[in-house]
């Protein structure tokens, strides 16, 4: 009697398990990663140069790919992930890329987003502040190389753009942020 409930809570474990581990297939078209979602610490982010006239928005989702090369490997935060790790909502966002790195033992992390309007920009703006804020007090006395690239991390803003932007290459990345939005 004994090997028939081990076996049995064997079989629910397994199940349970491999349960876990699929997507339902509606949720997985909605988080496609290929679709972007429309709809420094201690200072203030550095203004970029804003040009007279943008005639065409950015691409986030492009830009992130020019990026990729300057971090580690990274995982795309979906909607749900995003507001209640970070408090981004979507409805701020007509454009939104959030990356953290797939380790978690590194501080790199990637925000490219377009406001929907001022308001949403002042929101934003200071989500990013904080997030440095807290990336420097978590990495400080825990992590101290990584604490130097947190330091060297940078918020950029660009009329409704804002890029948080924490990884060894930082300014290379926020190169290449200034050319797309600026």
């Amino acid at each position: 009697m004994k090997r028939f409930w081990i076996c049995l809570i064997v079989l629910i474990v397994l199940v349970s398990m491999t349960a876990c581990g699929q997507e339902a297939p509606e949720a997985a078209e909605k988080d496609d990663p290929a679709e972007p979602t429309t709809a420094q610490t201690g200072s203030e982010p550095e203004e970029a140069e804003v040009p007279e006239t943008q005639d065409q928005a950015a691409d986030l989702q492009s830009l992130w790919g020019k990026m990729e090369a300057h971090f580690p490997p990274m995982m795309l935060l979906d909607a749900d992930m995003r507001f209640n790790f970070l408090g981004i909502k979507d409805e701020d966002c007509a454009q939104c890329v959030v990356l953290l790195s797939d380790d978690g033992m590194k501080a790199d992390e990637l925000w490219l987003l377009e406001a929907v309007d001022d308001e949403a920009m002042e929101r934003l703006t200071q989500l990013a502040q904080q997030r440095m804020e807290a990336k420097a007090q978590e990495t400080e006395n825990y992590a101290p190389d990584q604490y130097e690239i947190v330091q060297k991390g940078k918020v950029l803003i660009s009329g409704r753009y804002l890029a948080l932007i924490v990884t060894p290459e930082a300014e290379q990345a926020a190169e290449l942020f200034n050319e797309a939005v600026g």
